[in-house]
């Protein structure tokens, strides 16, 4: 299960972590993919106004604008809750999609022609780079445990940037700087686009392939009208199908370990 972390929790008390594991666990789900740094600044902290690319866990790293909003540390008590309820906890982790640097603290590293205007900072920078890997790698240390997995997200461009230029070589070389840094048995993933998108998310699945243990194409319709308990429209689960379809076909047709892991 994903669990959207400003969707989820109240930030005011940490038991309302606990509640939300216990909850889960009670219905038998034994593995959480748990967002520790803000993708978006949509939730349900009614005191706080959360930016995208904030952090949930004390960092020495992140910049000002993105340190971490809670009053407490959530990967850990997140991991806390999972050791106690049997349940492991794998962080999900945006990346590139960082409002606090790309607007407020580091506007130099802003994407440019981002077409949706998702605050997105330039992987083709080595500065964005190694701060968004600084960050990651502070959550595989002290205090926490080493996880089962960790899975990077938004690690992509939104529009064709930089594809003339070796643009997709810069996305597998962070994802090769951070498979570098993860604890020995700590498999790493990746949410992706789907391959026909290669083209203009730099995320080229033949690059990627040697360096990631799990990809996942996103397949998901952002249904928000559909009522909890009603059944799905069969638009939506034709469109699924028909994305499954395409994501089987395209991969069918790639060489995965036809290249050479970047160096």
């Amino acid at each position: 299960l994903i669990v959207k972390s400003q969707l989820h929790f109240s930030p005011s008390d940490p038991s309302s972590v606990w509640q939300v594991f216990e909850d889960l666990a009670a219905v038998g789900l034994k593995s959480l993919s748990l967002s520790i740094k803000l993708d978006d600044e949509v939730g349900n902290w009614a005191d706080l106004a959360p930016i995208r690319g904030q952090v949930l866990f004390p960092s020495q790293n992140a910049t000002a604008s993105a340190k971490n909003p809670l009053p407490y540390d959530l990967y850990s008590t997140a991991q806390n809750a999972g050791a106690v309820l049997g349940m492991s906890i794998s962080p999900w982790i945006p990346t590139f999609s960082d409002s606090a640097q790309s607007y407020i603290d580091h506007p130099g590293w802003r994407l440019l022609n981002d077409p949706d205007n998702q605050g997105f900072v330039d992987a083709f920078l080595p500065a964005v780079r190694q701060y968004e890997g600084s960050l990651i790698a502070e959550a595989m240390g002290s205090p926490y445990s080493a996880p089962p997995r960790v899975t990077l997200d938004h690690f992509r461009y939104t529009n064709y940037q930089h594809i003339d230029e070796g643009g997709a070589d810069s996305i597998a070389k962070f994802v090769q700087d951070i498979s570098g840094m993860l604890p020995a048995g700590t498999e790493l993933a990746g949410y992706m686009w789907k391959p026909r998108d290669s083209s203009w998310s730099g995320q080229y699945y033949g690059l990627l392939e040697p360096l990631l243990d799990v990809m996942s194409p996103m397949l998901y319709w952002q249904f928000k009208e559909l009522s909890v308990g009603s059944a799905l429209p069969e638009s939506v689960h034709n469109y699924v199908v028909e994305q499954l379809d395409s994501v089987r076909a395209r991969i069918g047709q790639i060489n995965l370990t036809a290249k050479v892991k970047p160096t």
